[in-house]
């Protein structure tokens, strides 16, 4: 078994399919399906059970991913000792402009700055080696990193004006992604869901409030530098993470 069937194992697992994963991989899934006959033999276990529609991990397939993860975070930290890498920040759109606009980290003391949804950004920290990430989730029981602070992102409810707030066809946005604190607030607090309509980007989400095309649960920040009417007296606070490497 080599570092590249690690990869392989990895990317049927999380895409729940062997002909997807030759397809993401860019091999031919003959290949796929002789490497993961080849680490089945290697661990004498079965690692997926194969269904109708793809594959489903077995026992021993669930435990063999958490060891993968593990492996590959251990080898981007040797690979980053090795090659003495330049630092990189991780975190998602909104994240990254507040923790380079409110905590006192410059931009410029990293060499590369990478943006994913909230729902990857676990996944991302556990296989790359990051020298911050900042995030929504807690990622305490993480052997790779280590909570360096704690912190709070005000936010609130915003419309371009109240001609629109009292408009019940106008939609409330809320981002597409799962794991978005943003989201997750705004379907806590809804009670009437039929109004919420999904977008994949925060800018999308801003510029569309700003047209008067939407209610959203935005960065006070934003709110103030577009311009737009904020519905609470007070603004909500919602907690995130900033992470430093081991």
């Amino acid at each position: 078994m080599n570092f590249n069937d690690l990869k392989v194992f990895r990317t049927i697992y999380e895409v729940g399919s062997l002909n997807k994963a030759a397809q993401t991989l860019g091999y031919a899934q003959s290949n796929i399906t002789a490497r993961l006959k080849l680490m089945e033999q290697e661990l004498d276990s079965t690692l997926f059970v194969r269904m109708p529609k793809g594959v489903r991990p077995t026992e021993a397939g669930n435990i063999f991913y958490k060891a993968v993860l593990n492996i590959q975070a251990e080898l981007a930290q040797v690979s980053a000792k090795i090659n003495q890498r330049k630092k990189m920040l991780l975190g998602s759109e909104t994240l990254i402009s507040e923790v380079l606009s409110h905590n006192n980290v410059n931009y410029r003391n990293f060499s590369k700055i990478v943006v994913k949804n909230q729902n990857d950004i676990v996944k991302e920290a556990a296989s790359h080696l990051y020298d911050m990430v900042v995030t929504f989730i807690n990622m305490d029981n993480s052997h790779i990193y280590n909570l360096n602070k704690v912190c709070q992102i005000s936010t609130n409810y915003a419309v371009q004006n109240q001609s629109v707030f009292n408009d019940r066809s106008v939609p409330i946005l809320i981002n597409s992604d799962p794991e978005c604190a943003f989201r997750k607030r705004t379907l806590k607090d809804l009670i009437d869901k039929t109004r919420v309509f999904e977008v994949d980007s925060l800018q999308a989400i801003e510029l569309l409030v700003e047209q008067g095309k939407g209610i959203a649960l935005l960065p006070s920040k934003a709110i103030e530098e577009r311009h737009l009417v904020k519905l609470r007296t007070n603004d909500i606070l919602l907690k995130y993470y900033l992470y430093q490497a081991k």
